[in-house]
């Protein structure tokens, strides 16, 4: 999967004449390091696998062998021979070609990346021992453009790490979040890091991909697809770290996507990492305008786990299960009358009527496409225009692209097609505030509206990660 310069001292290599390592990274589980200099060959060398990349004894089948007693595959099988060459090359020139094999060196690692990622962790690293002491520290997988930290901030949180692969969600959360004493980057593929380098945190937070579990994509696979499997990184952060709790969000189609097997199967692993682990269906409408059902799994390291649950009530919990992690707050059944932002409705964040640019407008052949496939005009007014004393239906990623189908729309009044939302009104539809930017691309706003149709609505991160850090202890 790449070759990279390796910066670091393996383990058992001595301190002085180390040598310049090359990394050889046949897979995620780790790397093949050559030296072809001078040094004493690592202690911790394993034998077997050095003597075949030096091609001392041995056939294709032994090699095999040890590929799988690496956690290796058939595919890695060519980069090996790739390897062997490498090193046939090198004793020819040099004599000798020490080898070894360095288990979950990731070729985004600082010791392989030094020169461009080691400035970025440094940067993290001084941002999570900056004064005053937060209450606690967060690190978040699949960020997005920064939901959860919403949502975590104004319980005391402070983020300390932050990916996401989407390069237009990492330039919106850096145009947001970035303090002008540290500018932390966003690292990319969540796959490449090494979690050794990241700093200490207390809760882990991902709101990982959910385009293989819901049910709007006929074509979902679960954890039987590249992107529905990358939920065992945050398994992975969890094993290797230890925080205290994590915090995961997907939409409801997780717990029944082929046949529910694969949801039975992240809790499993959740659990098999040290966790205790609990879920609740939580809908969005107690905290914003906008009916949004999703999942939520608590986790709390097994050593901290005390807490006892109080049962939730109405109709924000559809469904629930798992272990009694936490305090999951009670909402009322009567959202009319809880009062608060419980009672929050469309009219509160619409744009005034007349203030919103043409641009914004359904052409004629658009409203005409929609009419047809609603069956006539009536019928698509009543179904697809929004009413302001009520409620939006789930934000989509999709909006303003999946229009004929999926999108809801603001009226103009009579004789006028309607319009979209804009992307202000999406956003405080989540429940970002007004001082939320939304990119610095030409085409920001455009973008934006599949960015906040995937964020998570920060007042429910809020109300569930203040008794899940509660219960962990913070």
């Amino acid at each position: 999967r790449g070759w990279t310069r390796y910066a670091g001292r393996p383990p058992g290599a001595p301190r002085a004449g180390a040598g310049r390592w090359l990394a050889v990274h046949l897979s995620w589980r780790g790397a093949g390091l050559l030296d072809a200099l001078a040094g004493e060959p690592p202690r911790a060398e394993p034998a077997r696998l050095a003597q075949l990349l030096r091609g001392v004894g041995g056939d294709a089948g032994d090699a095999r062998a040890v590929l799988s007693r690496l956690g290796l595959g058939e595919p890695d099988w060519e980069r090996l021979c790739r390897l062997k060459a490498l090193c046939a090359e090198e004793l020819q020139v040099h004599g000798e070609c020490k080898a070894m094999w360095l288990p979950g060196l990731l070729p985004g690692s600082v010791a392989c990346c030094m020169e461009w990622r080691g400035p970025i962790f440094s940067a993290w690293h001084a941002l999570a021992r900056a004064s005053p002491e937060p209450r606690f520290r967060f690190c978040e997988l699949f960020a997005g453009v920064g939901g959860f930290r919403l949502g975590l901030e104004p319980l005391g949180g402070r983020c300390v790490f932050a990916c996401d692969s989407n390069k237009v969600a990492r330039e919106t959360y850096q145009q947001n979040f970035a303090g002008a004493d540290c500018r932390a980057e966003l690292l990319g593929d969540v796959r490449t890091v090494d979690t050794r380098d990241v700093p200490e945190f207390d809760l882990l937070t991902a709101g990982f991909p959910c385009q293989s579990f819901t049910k709007y994509n006929p074509r979902a696979q679960g954890l039987g697809c590249q992107g529905g499997r990358l939920v065992f990184q945050v398994v992975r952060f969890l094993r290797d770290r230890q925080p205290a709790a994590a915090l995961l969000e997907n939409v409801p189609g997780l717990l029944t996507v082929r046949g529910g097997d694969d949801f039975q199967a992240v809790l499993s692993a959740l659990r098999g990492a040290g966790y205790a682990v609990g879920w609740r269906c939580v809908d969005a409408r107690h905290f914003v305008p906008q009916q949004r059902v999703r999942v939520y799994i608590a986790c709390v390291r097994r050593d901290l786990h005390q807490a006892r649950e109080l049962p939730c009530s109405g109709v924000a919990v559809a469904d629930g299960g798992g272990e009694s992690v936490l305090r999951w707050p009670d909402l009322a059944p009567n959202l009319w009358k809880a009062g608060g932002r419980a009672g929050r409705c469309l009219e509160e964040i619409l744009e005034p009527e007349g203030s919103v640019a043409d641009a914004h407008a359904l052409t004629e052949a658009q409203w005409a496409a929609v009419t047809a496939h609603e069956g006539g005009e009536a019928r698509a007014r009543w179904r697809r225009l929004l009413r302001p004393a009520a409620w939006a239906c789930t934000l989509r990623s999709s909006y303003r692209r999946d229009w004929v189908y999926a999108s809801q729309f603001v009226s103009r009044g009579e004789g006028r097609t309607p319009r979209f939302l804009t992307p202000r009104e999406c956003a405080r539809l989540m429940g970002f505030p007004d001082r939320f930017r939304m990119g610095v691309r030409k085409d920001a706003d455009r973008s934006f509206y599949a960015l906040v149709g995937n964020a998570v609505v920060p007042a429910v991160i809020e109300a569930v990660g203040a008794p899940l850090l509660e219960a962990a202890g913070k």
